[in-house]
């Protein structure tokens, strides 16, 4: 099941964040996260089923090599990733994020 993978603005801010604290360590880690974020998304979009339903309707595909996770929701065959979180940052804030887009749809 190939679907489109949609990034919201608040995840994109997450990704930004946690890119900018890698790059403070080394422009290479910077990168590397980066791309394990992109290979993510492309992997969700190739088949957003297989990663683990953590929330009611909200699953969570974690990052090789980085201790983040992209959360998203499905709509019909397509993800829409909400946020990007820490995996030591508690799952109330994913709770929160996929409350208000639930609500949006």
């Amino acid at each position: 099941m190939n679907g489109r993978v949609r990034v919201t603005k608040a995840a994109e801010d997450d990704i930004k964040e946690a890119a900018a604290w890698y790059g403070g360590r080394s422009s290479q880690a910077a990168l590397g996260f980066l791309e394990s974020v992109q290979q993510t998304v492309s992997r969700i979009g190739q088949n957003p089923m297989q990663y683990q339903q953590i929330l009611q309707d909200a699953h969570r595909a974690n990052l090789a090599t980085y201790p983040y996770g992209l959360w998203y929701v499905l709509q019909g065959n397509d993800a829409l990733v909400f946020a990007c979180l820490h995996h030591r940052r508690s799952s109330t804030a994913a709770t929160v994020r996929a409350i208000l887009w639930r609500a949006r749809l």
